[in-house]
């Protein structure tokens, strides 16, 4: 008997979190059915969500959105889940594609939904998961499906632009590091003997940079010790779930970084449950499957006390401004979706809002961050080259006189 951790929805849409004994993932799964539970993630607990995959089934954010994307065209055009699958396997597919798409195959060929198969393999994320769920308890998998895939191809388009973006500054500041390296370990050496062989004092920018030299040993290993106890403090974290929390709350609170992570998490949560909507799942369930999909758990958490308000009788955006984890905007969107019977549309258009906004800011960001590093560059050799000259000019006239 192994011990599987899951994360799973009751049947009035209550998130339920907890461990279960069975003799494998499959009975896992049955097991958590037959008590009227709907698991959406499940891993054994001895290891990650991902140690049971093989290199040869990861699968790329671009390559997964490549399959949803083939796989919504060919069951939109009529064919059966696994005749779709059937075809995404074929000789043609590239190696991993095509071990997902047998994996796929085989688990529903054996009588289990599109949504467990994927459920058991860790290369799809837990919305992906759930709206694959959706889809076919609607009976709208095509189109739903469709939409699944326009949303991963524009999150890969924002990771693409983000690389991009990052590969000048982290240029620039891999320069930096060698500049500063070539000054402290070459030329300050060279210069310091001349200070006190002519019994003056060296200048503070010279002074500071041969002490940065001397104890380049110790500051290493500080950064070292500093590096293990943050990594030590993460993994602590991940373990409970009362530090993790306070911790996802502290970098919401973050300048630039924090509101980066909310409008990220926000919009993921807004377009899932928007799919979920349209699929005409109820809204309490959705919520409670939606805020699954959230990596933040303070956010989670509130997304969550957002369901128990729903389910008490509040409306959705009476609900999210109380608990205030979205942006502002998605609110009143959300306000103007239940007024006008629109509420997944105005979702939709909330989610692609917070994605537009969130690459507005990492581009901004960007944008900023290689001319500051570049005027750091030019204050360093700057000040370190004006000390010197200085300096010896200072040592000269004194000569001179």
């Amino acid at each position: 008997m192994a011990k599987f951790r899951y994360r799973a929805s009751d049947a009035a849409g209550n998130p339920v979190d907890g461990e279960i004994d069975a003799e494998g993932e499959a009975a896992a799964r049955d097991a958590l059915w037959n008590q009227g539970l709907v698991p959406y993630a499940l891993a054994e607990s001895s290891r990650s969500a991902l140690a049971g995959l093989t290199r040869g089934n990861r699968l790329s954010t671009a390559a997964l959105a490549g399959l949803v994307r083939d796989l919504a065209v060919l069951v939109d055009a009529g064919l059966p889940v696994d005749r779709a699958l059937r075809v995404l396997a074929g000789e043609g597919s590239e190696t991993a594609r095509r071990t997902v798409a047998e994996g796929l195959l085989a688990d529903v060929v054996a009588g289990r939904s599109l949504a467990e198969a994927a459920a058991a393999r860790p290369v799809f994320p837990p919305d992906v998961v759930a709206v694959f769920r959706a889809g076919e308890a609607s009976g709208r998998l095509g189109p739903v499906l469709l939409d699944l895939a326009g949303l991963l191809e524009r999150r890969e388009e924002i990771r693409s632009r983000t690389r991009s973006a990052l590969a000048y500054p982290l240029f620039v500041a891999v320069v930096a590091l060698v500049a500063l390296g070539v000054i402290v370990g070459v030329l300050v050496p060279s210069i310091a003997p001349i200070f006190a062989e002519g019994g003056r004092p060296m200048p503070p920018v010279v002074a500071a940079l041969s002490a940065l030299g001397e104890h380049a040993g110790a500051i290493l290993a500080g950064l070292v010790v500093a590096v293990v106890a943050l990594v030590a403090t993460f993994r602590l974290a991940r373990r409970k779930a009362t530090l993790r929390r306070a911790l996802h709350r502290g970098l919401l609170r973050l300048p630039l970084l924090g509101e980066l992570a909310r409008l990220k998490d926000g919009g993921r949560f807004l377009q899932t449950l928007a799919t979920l909507v349209a699929a005409r799942v109820p809204l309490v369930s959705a919520l409670g499957t939606a805020s699954g999909v959230m990596r933040n758990d303070w956010m989670q958490a509130r997304a969550e006390a957002t369901a128990g308000r729903v389910r008490e009788g509040a409306t959705l955006a009476a609900a999210t401004a109380a608990d205030d984890f979205l942006p502002r905007a998605a609110v009143q969107m959300i306000g103007v979706g239940e007024e006008t019977g629109r509420l997944a549309d105005m979702l939709s258009r909330a989610a692609r809002l917070a994605e537009a906004q969130e690459r507005t800011r990492t581009e901004r960001m960007l944008t900023l961050l290689t001319p500051l590093l570049t005027v750091a560059i030019a204050g360093v050799v700057g000040a370190f080259i004006f000390s010197v000259v200085a300096a010896l000019l200072d040592m000269n006239e004194m000569v001179l006189r």
